[in-house]
């Protein structure tokens, strides 16, 4: 890599040393405690989701506001105050159609486009969606004189649901993906101490393409891989300066896989944004969400196995570490391709049903009352939990199981964390568990990456 290629390339390394300084800081200390998980909590409610609501709303209109008060149910809203959000988020989709174009072109085209050309492309593509996801903003007169819903509901009635499922949830078992599916990676762009490239494949369980960026260190040979998960909601892809909860891990040797979520970033369903179906769908949603990206995670693992002699971890970070946590137990008599050697898991529990109804996200926004009065009681749930909770051991020993817990997580509650890592045996050195909330005890890991090293350690680097 030229000292010019580090100059221009779009690292998100540089981005998280900065965070890395702060988190030990005075930011460190206000924003690591459970008292930041509640603002936090309280911000998603009241001001994030209801403009992410506006904003796919938005989108969907594509330009016309009686549309735009469909999508949002409220039709006293004046055109005057839609009007100028539905032109700036039309501006803001065209600009990012254009550099996704460019972007296209450079990495996957037919022509071998210059490493400069890669660099500035990458750099419009992810300005261009960060500006259509700020986008949001623009409906904030809208909210403020609407008080727009945080989630569309889409619950099914859960006996249509149990009638379409019924294959499904007699034999709850995850068929075992394809090892040998075609994956397309694309031409690579250097960062500070890494080199990203994109794969794209066709996805077993859920419509359209599956995505990840991976990032191999510099002058890495045959180096271990961990394939990461990320949070519902979490669309790195498309906001800039997103916080990295791997960087460490990278900095150590190993080769990150960072797999898109389905219903995410480049997955976002028209009319939802990016993750909202997995809350609006219910609890039929995160099944759903569980089973497809748990598919996709251990093709990603294949592929991981036939381009490079390393050992291979899954990871992730709250419904990340749901779905990681499937595949460790859905693949214990799965081909060897398929099976990952190591687990990291951030924010996790072990009792889906308690997830369903005690989280603190879920009872804020309603959703088990929305969910009881489309019949997904307790008694019924039951039958569902097999579909996408681990079910038994995980397919590495205990010693290769690294979890990261906050003691004070009532949106993964940490009971259900706690108990699973009793029931695998998680020995001591490998479980950390701190005084933190839900997004506290995520963004600790920039400030503090032992077990970042821990993991790294584990898979011998």
């Amino acid at each position: 890599m030229t000292a010019t290629g580090q100059r221009s390339s779009a690292s998100r390394l540089e981005i998280a040393d900065a965070q890395d300084s702060l988190l030990h800081g005075w930011l460190g200390a206000l924003v690591l405690r459970p008292a930041y998980d509640r603002v936090a909590l309280k911000g998603l409610l009241e001001v994030y989701f209801p403009l992410s609501r506006a904003w796919a709303a938005g989108l969907a209109a594509d330009g016309s506001p009686a549309r735009f008060r469909a999508e949002v149910q409220r039709p006293d809203l004046p055109t005057a105050l839609i009007e100028p959000a539905l032109a700036t988020i039309a501006r803001r989709r065209a600009r990012l159609a254009e550099a996704d174009a460019a972007w296209e072109a450079a990495f996957f085209g037919a022509a071998e486009a210059p490493v400069a050309e890669r660099i500035a492309c990458e750099r419009a593509r992810l300005r261009a969606a960060n500006r259509l996801m700020m986008a949001r903003q623009a409906f904030l007169q809208v909210h403020v004189r609407g008080s727009l819903d945080s989630v569309r509901w889409d619950i099914p009635d859960e006996a249509a649901a149990r009638l379409d499922f019924a294959d499904v949830l007699a034999d709850p078992r995850d068929p075992v993906p394809p090892a040998t599916t075609p994956i397309a990676g694309s031409r690579p762009v250097p960062t500070t101490l890494a080199e990203d490239r994109w794969l794209r494949f066709e996805a077993p369980a859920a419509d359209g393409e599956a995505w990840a960026r991976v990032s191999t260190p510099t002058g890495a040979s045959d180096p271990p891989t961990l394939v990461f998960a990320h949070g519902v909601c979490i669309e790195d892809e498309y906001w800039a300066d997103m916080p990295d909860l791997t960087q460490e891990v990278l900095r150590r040797g190993v080769r990150v896989i960072r797999a898109e979520a389905p219903w995410h970033g480049r997955r976002r369903l028209p009319g939802w944004f990016g993750g909202e179906p997995a809350l609006g769908r219910g609890p039929l949603g995160m099944v759903e969400l569980i089973r497809a990206w748990s598919a996709e995670l251990a093709i990603l693992v294949a592929w991981a196995r036939r381009t490079s002699a390393g050992p291979v971890a899954v990871g992730g970070v709250s419904i990340g570490a749901l779905t990681a946590q499937r595949l460790a137990t859905s693949a214990t008599d799965w081909p060897v391709e398929l099976r990952p050697d190591a687990l990291f898991l951030i924010a996790t529990s072990g009792d889906l049903g308690a997830l369903a109804d005690e989280s603190a996200l879920a009872r804020a926004l309603g959703a088990p009352a929305v969910a009881a009065a489309r019949g997904w009681t307790a008694e019924r749930l039951a039958d569902w939990l097999p579909l996408a909770a681990p079910v038994g051991p995980p397919a590495m020993a205990p010693e290769r199981i690294v979890m990261v817990l906050g003691s004070a997580d009532d949106l993964v509650p940490y009971a259900g964390g706690a108990a699973l890592a009793r029931n695998w045996a998680v020995p001591p050195q490998n479980l950390f568990v701190r005084p933190q909330g839900h997004s506290s005890v995520s963004l600790g890991l920039i400030g503090d990456a032992a077990p970042q090293h821990r993991l790294a350690a584990v898979l011998g680097a």
